[in-house]
């Protein structure tokens, strides 16, 4: 109210002094009327006027606060579908599966028999090495036992699915072998059984050395992940402590040390008999983020495998899927708490990415009803001998309790150095070899523990009734 009050006293004031003093006028001979109407009329039309443009002014302040708002609810908006889109991308990166088409294992049992190893399937196939076999073998020479063996597994790899032959080789050379030499060796190896079994048209062998320690599954996913036109790979590893250790006696019931020999064929997951994936990558550059990358569908992707065999190898069954593992570096393995709180990150990871737990985008989409990890059915570890795998197994046991999973880790695990001697270079794929042929054997998921000197993963294998949904194919949001 003073506001006003002031305004109009100030207008009259001003006004009647200009008029007065700086306006020339005649007052003697100006009609007393319209020198009222003079003196009265304009300091309203100015107060008036004054308002109108403060309204207006209003207005329109009121009017750029309002697109204001529009314009950060869209940006609000699109920011949020781009921040879903990413997170739904990433979602589906990490959910990519290996899928795994053909397994042959020739291994030396260091304990009781299991009663599955006789098992044999499309496909997959264990063999036990006798004792009595490998004590042969040994007297020709460690290096003439292990080309034996390799050369056993690749011969069954490529009768089962002769396209394979085209697949590069990718294998982990033995502790005590130089690589390069490794390399020159296995590469004879499947030159000679590529001859064998394809008599017409062998192709050249492209034989590499797996890089990265660890898990088996995350090491062949960067494969897929930097060569994005290789439609599959095939995984060779033979070694074990028993190539090192003494020739054994006849009186010797079980040999020591281990020995194992695994031979795994990979399939990129969405390949079709048609030589098409589901989503194939444009852009194949290894450091740009998933999300940012260009897709179409389909596009071939069945690399150099002859035309001829390709529906061959898209029809094998799909033994099992691996997901890709939780790592985790720098644990105290000797220290239960510590490693625990190390590995139950991991675990979650390790569900989330096998679409075993819920990974929402927001808390208020949360599905409870998707977290499925009490339907682990089987740990698959190399935690030691009983009297140094005690910390290990209970903090994977511990970790397990915190998603209502429980295994026994005696009668519902498999421990691989207990079971199968130590295996070497061979482990990694020993390990996944076990796993995917549980999860096979049982029709339900299971947990893969692989422990190093100070670095461990946890990683889930599920079995192929229960496929993951098809990651969708993703366009970069506009601004």
């Amino acid at each position: 109210m003073w506001s006003s009050i002031a305004m109009w006293s100030g207008l009259t004031l001003g006004w009647w002094g200009l008029l007065w003093l700086l306006i020339p006028s005649e007052w003697a001979v100006t009609n007393p009327g319209s020198l009222l109407m003079l003196h009265l009329a304009p300091p309203p039309a100015l107060g008036l006027g004054v308002r109108a443009w403060e309204r207006l002014g209003s207005l329109r302040l009121e009017e750029e606060a309002q697109q204001a708002e529009v314009q950060a609810a869209e940006a609000s908006a699109q920011a949020d579908r781009a921040a879903r889109a990413r997170h739904v991308a990433q979602l589906a990166e990490r959910q990519q599966m290996l899928e795994c088409r053909a397994l042959h294992c020739i291994a030396l049992p260091a304990d009781t028999v299991p009663a599955w190893l006789d098992e044999t399937q499309e496909g997959w196939s264990w063999r036990r090495l006798e004792a009595d076999e490998l004590a042969e073998g040994l007297e020709q020479g460690a290096d003439a036992l292990r080309a034996g063996l390799a050369q056993e597994v690749l011969a069954a790899l490529y009768a089962c699915a002769p396209g394979a032959a085209w697949l590069p080789v990718y294998t982990e050379s033995p502790t005590e072998e130089a690589p390069m030499t490794w390399l020159a060796r296995v590469q004879g190896w499947v030159q000679a059984q590529g001859r064998r079994c394809l008599t017409q048209n062998a192709p050249h062998a492209d034989v590499r050395l797996l890089a990265g320690q660890g898990a088996l599954a995350a090491r062949v996913q960067q494969i897929f992940e930097l060569q994005p036109e290789l439609p599959g790979v095939v995984v060779l590893a033979a070694d074990g402590a028993a190539l090192q250790g003494p020739l054994l006696e006849p009186e010797d019931v079980l040999p020591p040390g281990g020995l194992a020999c695994v031979g795994l064929l990979f399939l990129r997951q969405g390949l079709d008999e048609d030589g098409h994936a589901r989503a194939a990558v444009l852009d194949s550059d290894p450091y740009r983020p998933y999300w940012e990358k260009r897709f179409v569908r389909p596009v071939p992707a069945w690399g150099a495998v002859p035309l001829e065999y390709q529906p061959g190898l898209a029809g094998l069954p799909v033994l099992a899927r691996l997901a890709r593992p939780g790592v985790a570096d720098g644990l105290p393995q000797r220290r239960g708490q510590q490693l625990a709180r190390g590995l139950a990150p991991r675990l979650e990871e390790a569900l989330v990415n096998a679409a075993l737990q819920d990974l929402p985008f927001c808390p208020e989409e949360a599905r409870p009803e998707l977290n499925r990890a009490p339907e682990l059915a089987w740990l698959v570890h190399n935690c030691g001998p009983v009297d140094q795998a005690g910390t290990r197994l209970a903090a994977v046991c511990n970790t397990l309790s915190l998603h209502q999973a429980e295994l026994d880790p005696v009668e519902q695990a498999s421990n691989s150095v207990t079971e199968w001697g130590e295996t070497g270079a061979a482990t990694p794929s020993l390990l996944a070899a076990l796993a995917i042929t549980h999860a096979r054997r049982l029709g339900q998921p299971v947990l893969m523990a692989q422990f190093q000197a100070d670095a461990a993963s946890l990683g889930i294998v599920l079995p192929p009734e229960r496929p993951p949904e098809s990651p969708p194919v993703f366009e970069e949001p506009r601004a």
